[in-house]
């Protein structure tokens, strides 16, 4: 301590002792300035060389002393015996020396200086705002819809050490507490009172909220996964706007499935103080099966076919492959609400209910379906494919979307495609070492496949419609009296698919267009009731 205060301008000794004694000392006794501590890094090597520059995150903030203090005693003396003759004695050569070495180091204090306080307590290092910057990660993850492992990766933690290395490194769990603590102290509370204005403002608050249930789930026998219940609300606010929140996603047990989905449910409403005689329409889903059931458009263990560049191929169909059986209805035990089932769904049932009662359309569709099955599986003459004719029937994956299959038909039936495809896969069988390796044979002619797609295009049109991201049960009536005439209408060589698309049309959705709330929404909406009846 005695050659400190030669380091602090307007500081003397006595001030840095008592300062040091009566409270740094106390204070880092008790661990205050651990944390500073670890902060500050020497290089003794550059200390021996003269060249380090100090850095000191605490303050020693003693009320500052007029230059003359800073002199010897015996110099004080002489100047107050030689008052008249002398107004301020001569600092020693020795200490004006020191001072001018150490007034880089005492320049380094002044910021801290500035910003601390005159009660003589250290301020810590520079506190970094972890909570900011958890929620902005946040909130990245929410916007661009990434997994919550994402603040995990190796990548994402590389980063943050180049730009902002102060930060603490953020963990998967980390972010989902902040999550559940933003859902749980603002999302929620926030919500359940726009759905009790919502119940509020309906007669005895009966049917005011309708729910969306989507269920992932896969064989019972052999799961992969334990199934995710998907909960999603529907109700008007009071400045009648239509809101749609996602309340919840829970994991369930496959045991006793149906027992499982209808007590989750019950307990989500009843978190949000929403009771089964308010509930109007339960739109119950299996999202896999969904998914298995649109393979007509989109068959995906063709599309997901593992390629180069495309590793997450295999997974996608182990996942998609994973269905529950037919015997049971996972949601048997639902008993609030008006049970309906999604339209579009429906059309897809629809049209496999015909191809089974239509086994050649149902062949000679497999047969080209085989032919963009066997490009997508080969690399080799698919980039043939591409060079020679300029053709490619096959997306990669992460382009592939709920009509692939009708796109790559499409443009497969096109005069010059179509004979540049005949050609390659001639040219495939000649070359190919064995039967596994070898092409698919294909009987079907063009003109076959575009009678097929002229009744399969009306379809994709309507689904196009009923699964846009707008209001579209207003959209249902229209859409299958639209459908129904434009199959009537047609010209096709296959007669009795259309008569079995038109008959499966009547047997599924006779009940929906009879339904009051149907009605209703498809004569209000003004892009309808606007319109020149034919």
């Amino acid at each position: 301590m005695q050659f400190i205060y030669l380091f602090f301008s307007g500081r003397s000794d006595n001030s840095v002792k008592n300062h040091w004694n009566s409270t740094i000392k106390r204070k880092a006794e008790l661990g205050f300035f651990r944390d500073a501590a670890q902060s500050i890094s020497i290089d003794i090597q550059q200390f021996v060389d003269g060249e380090v520059d100090f850095k000191c995150d605490v303050v020693l903030d003693a009320e500052p002393v007029t230059p003359e203090v800073l002199r010897p005693e015996k110099s004080m003396q002489d100047k107050e015996h030689h008052k008249a003759k002398q107004k301020t004695a001569a600092p020693p050569p020795q200490r004006s020396t020191s001072k001018r070495e150490s007034s880089s180091l005492s320049n380094s204090f002044l910021p801290c200086s500035k910003s601390s306080p005159s009660s003589g307590t250290a301020p810590p290092a520079v506190q970094v705002d972890q909570k900011k910057f958890a929620d902005a990660a946040l909130r990245m993850i929410a916007e661009d819809m990434l997994p919550l492992c994402f603040v995990e990766g190796a990548g994402f933690r590389s980063f943050m050490s180049t730009i902002s290395p102060e930060y603490n490194k953020l963990s998967q769990r980390a972010v989902a507490l902040q999550l559940y603590d933003e859902v749980e102290r603002a999302i929620k509370p926030q919500l359940i009172r726009d759905l009790k204005s919502c119940l509020a403002t309906m007669k005895d608050g009966e049917s005011a909220i309708h729910v969306t249930v989507d269920l992932w789930a896969g064989a019972q026998t052999l799961p992969v996964e334990d199934p995710i219940v998907v909960v999603q609300l529907h109700f008007i606010s009071d400045s009648w706007q239509l809101r749609r929140p996602i309340v919840a996603f829970r994991h369930v047990s496959h045991k006793n499935l149906s027992t499982c989905v209808s007590r989750e449910l019950e307990g989500v409403l009843l978190s949000y103080g929403i009771f089964p005689r308010s509930i109007g329409y339960v739109l119950a889903n299996q999202a896999k099966e969904a998914l298995a059931t649109n393979n007509l458009f989109c068959d995906y263990k063709i599309m997901c076919t593992s390629n180069r560049g495309e590793p997450d191929g295999d997974e996608v169909l182990a996942f998609l492959s994973d269905q529950m059986s037919e015997a049971e209805s996972p949601f048997s035990e639902l008993q609030m609400g008006t049970r309906t089932t999604c339209a579009a769904r429906t059309l897809q049932i629809v049209i496999r209910d015909a191809l089974r009662n239509s086994r050649v359309v149902e062949n000679l569709l497999s047969q080209v379906h085989n032919v963009v099955a066997f490009f997508k599986s080969s690399p080799y003459w698919s980039e043939v494919l591409m060079k020679e004719y300029n053709v490619s029937l096959c997306p990669s994956s992460s382009n592939c979307r709920w009509n692939s299959m009708m796109l790559s038909l499409r443009r497969m039936v096109q005069e010059s495609v179509w004979s540049s495809i005949m050609t390659l896969l001639a040219q495939a069988r000649i070359e190919a070492s064995d039967t596994a390796s070898a092409p698919p044979l294909v009987m079907v002619k063009r003109e076959q496949v575009i009678d097929i797609l002229g009744l399969l295009e009306p379809f994709e049109e309507a689904l196009q419609v009923l699964q846009g991201n707008g209001v579209t049960m207003s959209l249902i009536i229209p859409s299958l009296i639209g459908l129904d005439k434009t199959l009537e209408n047609c010209v096709t060589n296959y007669t009795h698919f259309c008569k079995a698309l038109r008959t499966g049309l009547y047997t599924h959705f006779q009940p929906v267009i009879h339904q009051k709330d149907m009605i209703l929404a498809a004569v209000l909406d003004p892009r309808i009731k606007l319109q020149v009846p034919n």
